[in-house]
């Protein structure tokens, strides 16, 4: 579980940094990769959640890169054209080159397959997992 201080209760005195408080404890966030399978300029519920998170997360001074599979190359968006069985295979390898205090990723399954992974080689990484789905209306 984290939280991300949204309004500065949870903020170090004196710091311009923001800290996410889990079941491990608390740490000093400073990088923040999110996997998503859709980012602009595709239109949606997903993209739209993880863009917004990501421009409050650059406010607050953290890094923040997003990985995706469909969508437009941008500054500090990665995009892996591929279907899923293969992003997992790619993802690997990518995300062990970098240092990540926390990795989020959003909707599907096969995004977590390389989120566990990594959390294998680095434990005091955080591992987010948002489930996007649409509700349906009762019957």
């Amino acid at each position: 579980m984290i939280n991300w201080s949204i309004d500065g209760k949870n903020r170090i005195p004196g710091k311009n940094v923001y800290i996410a408080v889990g079941i491990l404890g608390i740490m000093m966030v400073k990088k923040v990769v999110m996997l998503t399978p859709f980012y602009s300029p595709i239109k949606g519920g997903i993209t739209t959640f993880v863009r917004n998170l990501s421009h409050f997360l650059e406010n607050k001074k953290i890094s923040v890169s997003v990985i995706t599979r469909k969508g437009e190359r941008q500054n500090n968006v990665e995009v892996l054209k591929s279907g899923k069985y293969r992003s997992i295979i790619k993802l690997v390898p990518f995300l062990t080159r970098k240092k990540i205090d926390v990795l989020h990723s959003h909707s599907h399954w096969y995004f977590m397959v390389p989120c566990i992974w990594y959390k294998l080689l680095h434990p005091k990484t955080i591992l987010v997992h948002t489930f996007h789905t649409q509700l349906l209306d009762p019957p």
